[in-house]
């Protein structure tokens, strides 16, 4: 078996960034043979073998080159090695050149949506021209499709009421995450030495946030809940590449006169000190996908406080694990009960455990991934 990915991600799985290159490793080791079309746009690449995995970058700038760089790999691949099924990796672009391969190839399409995209004026509001034409041509692709995969409840609802598209065609599968890692245990000392390094203080109720700082993860939001909160009770540390924010950070943290910790892109292993340092973990975005960092925060049995976003009403069970706020006084209503009640804060946190034990096992997660793309096989 012969899967061709198409994907987005500069140098995502050279560098195995958010162990995106582990994960098609392990895909590879199920499916046999795996290759990846990977747009990208800043930095040339080479190509790159890793064992039945290959990759193939586009090196390319605008849009036409990529379509045509895309379709020219598309065809040299498939002259090489037989492609079984094509699997894009979103329903914008990806999707585009993959039905390149499906009517002119006569390969079978399976097309992905990692985030919450269909008709999600939030999200078509960032950039109104071009999302608009995003999500038109989306809704053309994902009828076109073989099969389909979305990461949250929500999305494959909208797929079945707005595009009516048959629910049997359509696999609800989250990106798997490494429960196993966030349980393994974590020596006091490797913790201390962390706290220390971002000057966390012991005595105060620690919240985190992790993540990309793009807009719809809604920083502004994050800082005003914090600037309502006792400060001192609580502390605020923030893993992400700070450096690359589509927010004026310093003018935020001006506004809002707050002191958050930014710790810089954190390797894995730091992050699990990251996580082990938290006592809640915050969630502002303004729409999600998934939400992996919610799953991670889990795993590590920390209580979520989530804005009522898709991903994490998959993930979230009210007052057991976490809380859904439906506004910002419900947030800061949330936090400052957790902060106050270590008790309740302790049961929270043993419920996050238990759920990522039951819910989000790797193995089960990766299962739903794979039998989504051979799936797109069944008549």
């Amino acid at each position: 078996m012969h899967v061709l990915f198409i994907g987005i991600g500069e140098n995502n799985l050279y560098e195995n960034i958010g162990g995106s290159l582990d994960r098609h490793l392990r895909y590879t080791l199920r499916i046999g043979q795996c290759s990846t079309i990977l747009i990208n746009r800043k930095v040339k690449l080479q190509d790159k073998t890793f064992g039945n995995f290959s990759v193939y970058p586009t090196n390319s700038a605008s849009l036409i080159k990529i379509l045509w760089n895309s379709v020219i790999l598309l065809k040299k691949i498939y002259r090489k090695d037989k492609i079984d099924i094509i699997s894009c990796q979103d329903p914008f672009i990806t999707a585009t050149i993959g039905l390149f391969g499906k009517f002119i190839l006569g390969i079978p399409l399976h097309i992905q949506n990692h985030s919450s995209f269909i008709d999600n004026q939030t999200w078509i509001h960032e950039r109104p021209l071009l999302f608009k034409i995003l999500n038109f041509i989306a809704k053309i692709n994902i009828g076109l499709a073989d099969r389909l995969r979305v990461v949250n409840s929500d999305e494959k609802a909208i797929y079945i009421s707005k595009l009516k598209i048959n629910a049997n065609k359509i696999d609800v599968a989250p990106v798997p995450i490494d429960a196993d890692f966030w349980k393994n245990s974590l020596d006091d000392q490797e913790l201390q030495k962390f706290k220390k390094k971002f000057g966390l203080e012991n005595k105060k109720i620690t919240l985190g946030w992790a993540g990309r700082f793009v807009q719809f993860k809604n920083i502004p939001l994050l800082f005003e809940i914090v600037s309502k909160l006792n400060k001192n009770k609580i502390q605020l540390i923030m893993a992400g590449n700070n450096n690359e924010s589509f927010y004026n950070l310093n003018e935020l943290v001006e506004k809002y006169s707050i002191e958050p910790i930014f710790t810089g892109l954190l390797g894995k292993d730091e992050l699990r000190c990251f996580y082990k340092s938290l006592d809640i973990y915050i969630h502002t975005s303004n729409y999600e996908g998934f939400g992996l960092v919610v799953g991670d925060a889990l795993a590590n049995g920390i209580p979520v406080i989530s804005t009522n976003v898709a991903g994490s009403r998959d993930l979230i069970k009210h007052s057991k694990n976490g809380f859904i706020s439906k506004n910002i006084g419900e947030f800061i209503n949330y936090i400052n009960l957790l902060v106050e009640n270590s008790e309740l804060r302790s049961e929270m946190a043993n419920n996050a455990l238990s759920f990522a034990n039951g819910e989000l096992n790797y193995n089960a997660m990766e299962d739903k991934v794979i039998n989504s793309i051979l799936k797109t096989l069944e008549k």
